[in-house]
């Protein structure tokens, strides 16, 4: 079967014009079913009952109602996941999550984002790597989704998350720094109330005068800061004397196994 590359028509096999412009079939020398080529981009997921061509993130085909569940799938993200569970040390840890590159389609942009955003609550430089991640993630996928509601969906997400972030951020920085913040604060305290005896006393121009009794008062603050200073010592002795504890275990255990 043939057909004339003048206006398209199907030629009728033996004939030697076009039955529609008249055009010589043996000049015009017209192509086969053959030599046209149909060019498809991306992959198309249909449905295994219907054929119903599925979209993206779809679990049931909107025509036969079928569950699209029970497949074998695997992903970068997963064998990304697979990956990290197996690596212990921070530094490994922490340049693969750099060194991945995050995939291009929405499935895995989604499920590469929801990974990022759950480990979140690690520390270290690995938080780091996964804050970096998670920030470049949310970028691209709002590039590919556009102004869908699934990104709508993301977008909302990233924000909380971002917030939640930093809350966490400020709590663990108060937990570890409220000593220092607390003797600061009874450091200031005890100042202002020394200088405002002294300038106050001097103002009245009596020696006796009951100003100065702050700068007696303000030696107090000093004491809550001495107290805060042993109450570090003694913590940090038992956390060493834990430490010691524990790594003697391990001996002892590891003995016991021989």
């Amino acid at each position: 079967m043939s057909f004339c590359i003048n206006c398209g028509q199907q030629i009728v096999n033996g004939s030697k014009f076009c039955a529609n412009c008249g055009e010589s079939v043996n000049q015009i020398n017209a192509t086969t079913d053959n030599e046209r080529k149909t060019v498809y981009e991306g992959e198309i997921h249909k449905c295994p009952h219907c054929g119903e061509v599925l979209k993206a993130f779809e679990t049931t085909c909107p025509t036969c109602k079928f569950e699209i569940r029970g497949t074998k799938v695997t992903s970068a993200v997963s064998d990304f996941a697979q990956k990290l569970e197996k690596i212990d040390l921070e530094e490994k840890r922490v340049e693969l999550i750099k060194n991945f590159y995050i995939p291009n389609t929405k499935e895995d942009i989604y499920e590469f984002f929801i990974h990022a955003m759950s480990n979140l609550n690690v520390g270290g430089k690995e938080l780091e790597a996964w804050q970096v991640k998670l920030e470049q993630t949310y970028h691209k996928a709002k590039l590919s989704f556009g102004n869908t509601k699934e990104f709508d969906y993301i977008e909302n997400l990233y924000k909380n998350t971002i917030r939640e972030n930093k809350k966490r951020e400020a709590k663990n920085y108060l937990r570890k720094k409220w000593k220092i913040l607390l003797s600061l604060f009874f450091g200031g305290v005890s100042i202002a109330m020394m200088a405002i005896g002294v300038l106050l006393g001097e103002a009245s121009g009596d020696p006796d005068s009951a100003y100065y009794a702050l700068v007696v008062l303000g030696i107090f603050p000093l004491g809550a800061i001495a107290f805060i200073a042993l109450y570090s010592l003694e913590n940090k002795h038992e956390q060493k004397k834990k430490q010691k504890n524990n790594f003697l275990g391990d001996i002892w255990d590891s003995l016991k196994r021989k």
